[in-house]
């Protein structure tokens, strides 16, 4: 296998929590969401990757003539990253996802919200691993924080645009206040990553090191945010938009329903995180400092792992 190959492999690898995330929100639904809405979805994701690079470049370079390191981490993320990102996969969302013709049902708009996310995921991975030196440890980085934040925030899109009494894709008030949440969710998760690389490149450690301990916090929370999303809009589902659709086999087949999967795929995710934790505080056992970046790449496959895990649990006492 040749190092390109290698690195392609890397960054298709690192977008796998995505896909199990959307398998296990087919799962949970019982939807019959059409093949063909799911890939259009993740291509047009993909490609809107392209167009947001064309848009942040520009931006960026204003952004970085900005002496002032907190303000250009801000701007950074929310003028360079947060907004065009999120716009741009939007449109797609709004213009291609919400008009197909397979897009009947609010659990549809929902997962290809996330779709797009998965899409735009997996392009960006293309693009950093394979420009960067350590690819190895920049896709298992993007597999454990930035490919799951790129579906979190299509998660939160997609609850708000379901919770329209009937799916449209004109702009109105539920539409708006996803997007805004996105950006905003999408800001917040990048500021303290900017500001942990632009102070170490100035040589102030100890100010990355409080902006590092910011982005522990802000993981945690875009995690919960995210499984959150999932739970309500099932919740949602149940009561109101698909009655007596446990009956329904799925497209991807009926081993996708299976609990006894899930209750596995979750424990394996939460063992991993779990794991993960315990080497990042095994230097406590000697005295010397935490390896913190083991915890913080621990906090999603633990937080999803435990959902999955649950719903095996329950799916096979129900």
């Amino acid at each position: 296998m040749t190092e390109t190959t290698a690195r392609v492999a890397a960054s298709l690898m690192a977008v796998m929590p995505v896909v199990l995330l959307v398998l296990y929100i087919l799962a949970r639904s019982r939807s019959r969401t059409s093949s063909e809405l799911i890939l259009t979805t993740i291509l047009m994701g993909g490609l809107s990757g392209l167009f947001a690079l064309v848009i942040e470049f520009p931006i960026g370079w204003a952004v970085d003539q900005i002496e002032y390191l907190h303000l250009r981490a801000f701007l950074r993320a929310l003028f360079v990253a947060a907004i065009p990102e999120e716009m741009v996969k939007f449109w797609v969302f709004l213009y291609v996802a919400l008009r197909h013709e397979d897009n009947r049902l609010p659990v549809d708009a929902f997962i290809s919200a996330v779709c797009i996310g998965l899409g735009f995921a997996t392009m960006e991975n293309l693009l950093y691993v394979l420009g960067a030196d350590s690819w190895s440890a920049t896709g298992v980085k993007r597999a454990a924080s930035a490919v799951p934040g790129h579906a979190v925030y299509g998660l939160v899109l997609g609850y708000f645009a379901m919770r329209q009494p009937n799916l449209t894709s004109k702009l109105n008030r539920s539409i708006i206040v996803g997007i805004t949440s996105a950006v905003l969710l999408h800001a917040a998760y990048d500021f303290p990553l900017f500001g942990v690389k632009m102070f170490e490149e100035a040589n102030l450690s100890e100010v990355s090191e409080l902006y590092f301990y910011g982005f522990a916090v802000v993981i945690l929370v875009v995690a919960l945010i995210g499984a959150g999303c999932i739970e309500k809009a099932m919740r949602q589902m149940d009561d109101s938009y698909l009655p007596g659709r446990a009956s329904i086999p799925h497209r991807f087949g009926r081993w996708l329903l299976a609990p006894g999967l899930w209750g596995v795929i979750g424990a394996g995710l939460t063992l991993a995180g779990a794991s993960s934790i315990a080497y990042g505080l095994y230097p406590l056992v000697n005295s010397v400092d935490i390896r913190w970046e083991f915890i913080i790449f621990a906090i999603f496959p633990v937080v999803y792992g435990l959902f999955m895990a649950r719903f095996g649990l329950n799916g096979r006492h129900s």
